[in-house]
């Protein structure tokens, strides 16, 4: 028999993964002005810019709140940026600044980088010392160095010793981390070398430097540093720093390294691309072209594949992840030919990519934004995600074993994209997007699946920038403008555990100057967004459950499917069924037919289902069955996220402890 009722409560449950796109800002830090004042402490150009700007990275930084009010525990944000010098202090004759900022936009501590510009994006994760607390690194550029601190900004060492003022453009790429070299001890990383100088220079390459040289022996090569430019900063392999290995290119490398087992033996792989061009008139660095990737143990060339175009060169970084499931890797980027390349790996170990081994999605205009691979519309494959040429925002189905690529929507954000996508969406993932490319590895990959999730990226239409946030399925859910140009990309955490996701980017500007009657660069702004998209656990919030049919089995059990709704009426979600362990005549009393209860709107495949008891006379002689199983209800109810618990009862059976009064209680 079927019993139809309508049942309508209030009742507070926890709430997660509702977007309602509003950005709101929360803070915003201003960097260097510009001006022309002879009594201004500020020159007249205090940036510099090359392609890309300073992505920030966002962690939990222990004992470093010292400034605002916030708890411990909140996140901190470390970055860079194109400032020419550091503004922070002004006896500091450093031509950039790192900073490190709370999360109410504090600023805790800035040191001078003892170089120049502090434009590559950091790594935060705990490399030195193994005693459990983060470390920083990051490159300088146009600086010399490569920079590892501690969690207060106290310099742990550099590549080269010490810093050095005026360098060759060296970092522009960022480091990614990982144990590349496991033979050696602790972690390496590994970072692309630009060193523009002049157009042959034999520093251009992949680098892998132990992240932890304090043991003072030399573990890979003995590598001279910069010896050979005039005024090198000096310094030892081996004590000041340790360079494992060195790849060298043909063209320079701003690329940042994807680590990654491309080939599934256990051995991770840095693959990058070579070449870009960028700074003012795009007067800076040279053709390349090339994807490649290495053995990560020895920096040996596993294989490489060519891109085209009037001026070859990829500039992004790789995205890689197990796209198809079938336990291998592959990779995606973009490059300056328009195209975009799907890149299934050296399947037969020939040492090429062949036909069978690559899909290419043909386009125009060069590609600067680099992809992310993420379950964007919750259909449980994933999808690759882009900004490409003409300020379009992609998203793209690969399907590596037929070398075919289908693109399942895209939208205009602009005209011009650099800024590379960050998602989220994991209604418990805190963290989604730490850094740039996502995470330390550089990976961009975002491996959940199952829920539509949420993607933010900057784009450029004439002289303003905005912030995007874009669902899964193309649709343009909010914009907030941030400057006159976007160069960085944005990270997501909930930064002030209010259990809302916070962003982080930084907006770019110019200064007309009308003495000189040029736009020079800058001021630029740090800027942190809240949004409206919560993370499991936080909040209650107040829902209403309508059952909207009640079924009865037999004399002993009825069975709800209960659908959710919030004060506008809108769907909210729906909830799975487990049997909890329930025996009838030691029978699991979960009957065939519920997992087929769908009547919660089209919105979800979920249904809220909730066991619902009939304690009518029937039920006297199982009172003790009763006694065992209503508390591990009860207890499984509270314990499993979500699942609201709703008792239905005829009367009572005979007890003596009280077992409906505390299904009551509870319920």
């Amino acid at each position: 028999m079927k019993l139809r009722i309508l049942i309508t409560l209030s009742i507070m449950v926890l709430a997660f993964g509702i977007v309602s796109a509003d950005f709101s800002l929360k803070w915003f830090y201003p960097e260097a002005s510009n001006s022309t004042s002879s009594s201004d402490t500020f020159s007249i150009v205090n940036y510099d810019r090359m392609l890309y700007g300073a992505t920030a990275g966002i962690y939990n930084l222990p004992d470093v709140n010292s400034v605002g009010s916030d708890p411990d525990d909140y996140l901190e944000i470390v970055l860079g940026s194109d400032e020419l010098k550091n503004v922070e202090d002004t006896t500091d004759s450093s031509q950039g600044v790192w900073r490190c900022l709370d999360a109410e936009g504090n600023l805790e501590w800035a040191v001078g980088t003892g170089t120049d510009e502090s434009r590559s994006s950091v790594a935060i994760l705990d490399f030195y010392g193994s005693d459990g607390l983060p470390d920083i690194v990051s490159g300088t550029t146009s600086g010399w160095n490569v920079e590892a601190m501690d969690r207060f900004g106290n310099f742990l060492w550099t590549f080269p010793s010490p810093p050095h003022i005026s360098g060759p453009y060296a970092w522009h790429s960022s480091p990614a981390v990982a144990d590349i070299v496991p033979d050696i001890s602790g972690l390496e990383l590994a970072i692309g070398c630009n060193a523009g100088y002049d157009s042959t220079d034999n520093h251009w390459g992949m680098y892998c430097l132990q992240a932890d040289p304090s043991d003072g022996m030399d573990d890979g090569i003995t590598y001279s540093g910069w010896s050979d430019y005039p005024t090198a900063p000096g310094g030892t392999d081996g004590t000041d720093w340790d360079t494992i290995w060195f790849h060298p290119t043909d063209a320079p490398v701003i690329s940042a390294p994807c680590l990654v087992d491309m080939n599934n033996d256990g051995i991770l792989n840095v693959v990058f691309g070579t070449g870009w061009q960028g700074g003012i008139g795009g007067s800076l660095g040279q053709p390349g072209g090339k994807i490649i990737c290495l053995n990560g143990e020895d920096g040996s060339l596993l294989w490489e594949y060519s891109t085209g175009g009037s001026y070859p060169a990829v500039s992004a970084s790789l995205a890689a992840g197990d796209i198809d499931g079938d336990d291998d890797n592959e990779a995606v980027v973009g490059a300056y030919d328009g195209n975009m390349y799907f890149i299934d790996g050296d399947e037969d170990g020939d040492g090429t990519i062949s036909g069978s081994e690559i899909a290419i999605y043909y386009h125009s205009g060069r590609v600067y934004s680099s992809p992310a691979i993420a379950d964007v519309d919750g259909d449980g494959d994933y999808e690759v995600i882009s900004g490409i040429g003409g300020g379009h925002l992609k998203c793209f189905h690969y399907e590596p074993s037929a070398a075919t690529v289908t693109l399942e929507w895209y939208v205009d954000l602009g005209d011009s994209i650099i800024s590379s996508a960050a998602i989220a969406g994991d209604p418990d993932d805190a963290t989604p997007w730490l850094f740039f490319r996502g995470n330390v590895e550089r990976t961009a990959f975002y491996s959940h699946t199952g829920d539509v999730l949420q993607i933010f990226i900057s784009a450029m239409r004439g002289d303003n920038a905005y912030l995007y946030q874009v669902r899964g399925d193309g649709t343009v859910m909010d914009s907030v403008r941030i400057g006159e140009a976007s160069y960085a990309s944005p990270v997501v955490a909930d930064i002030d555990g209010d259990c809302l996701l916070d962003l982080v980017i930084t907006g770019a500007n110019a200064s007309y100057d009308s003495l000189f009657m040029i736009d020079f660069p800058g001021p630029d702004t740090i800027w942190c967004f809240g949004t409206d998209i919560s993370i499991h656990g936080c909040e209650t919030t107040e829902f209403h459950p309508q059952i909207s049919n009640v079924y009865t089995e037999g004399c002993s059990l009825v069975y709800a499917t209960v659908c959710v709704f919030d004060d506008d009426s809108n769907y909210v979600r729906g909830l799975d069924i487990s049997n909890f362990g329930f025996l009838e005549d030691g029978t699991p009393i979960v009957p065939p037919n519920l997992e087929m209860i769908n009547e919660c709107p089209p919105e979800t495949a979920k249904v809220d289902v909730v066991l619902l008891f009939d304690f009518s006379t029937s039920m006297d002689d199982e009172v003790g069955l009763m006694y065992t199983h209503v508390p591990e209800f009860i207890s499984a109810l509270r314990d499993v996220n979500y699942r609201i618990g709703i008792m239905v009862f005829n009367g009572c059976p005979t007890e003596i402890d009280g077992i409906c009064n505390m299904v009551k209680t509870h319920f």
